[in-house]
């Protein structure tokens, strides 16, 4: 590492990484949550993170680097400690509907973390094009995580039995809302 710009690029390998690596596990998290707002919250963040990953595709045409190639250890973290997380036994629905968020938010967490730094130093080096797309992602990965915080408050916590559809319901939902 010999510059403020090779951080830089670091960092944006680890943010193309990561959000590869979340992009294949959204649809098991997908697969296993029964609520339909949680179902409608990851299938959102699927699309944003596609939309994450055109942005650094920008940033790497832009700055005249390859992104790909690297590997995320902390989502790879992050990620195989929810799969361990998932194939545990829950008395309801509802834990493990918000075993489900909270990992989503711990990833999100990192991820600003992530975006939070890369903005800096893009800042730092004037990159000005480079922080605009940075920020429109961070401002998203904010956005994500409020909703999950709201969507415990509104449906998850909430006394009695939260709305959980059949089966079928959600089955019909996401098979129309995967692309």
């Amino acid at each position: 590492m010999n510059s403020f710009f090779d951080l830089l690029v670091t960092q944006l390998k680890d943010l193309y990484s990561a959000e590869n690596q979340l992009l294949v596990a959204l649809p098991h998290l997908l697969d296993n949550a029964e609520c339909t707002a949680l179902a409608s919250a990851l299938l959102e963040h699927m699309a944003e993170t596609e939309d994450h990953l055109d942005r650094l595709d920008s940033i790497s045409s832009l700055l005249g680097v390859r992104l790909a190639g690297h590997e995320c250890k902390a989502m790879r973290g992050l990620i195989r400690e929810g799969a361990e997380r998932l194939e545990q036994s829950y008395a309801t629905p509802q834990l493990r509907d918000v075993m489900i968020v909270a990992l989503v938010q711990r990833i999100e967490h990192y991820e600003i973390a992530a975006y939070g730094n890369a903005i800096a130093l893009a800042d730092y080096l004037d990159l000005q094009e480079v922080s605009a797309l940075l920020r429109e992602t961070i401002d998203e990965e904010a956005t994500s995580d409020r909703t999950l915080t709201a969507l415990c408050q509104s449906q998850l916590f909430k006394d009695g039995e939260p709305r959980y559809p059949s089966r079928e319901t959600i089955s019909e939902i996401r098979h129309f809302e995967r692309r």
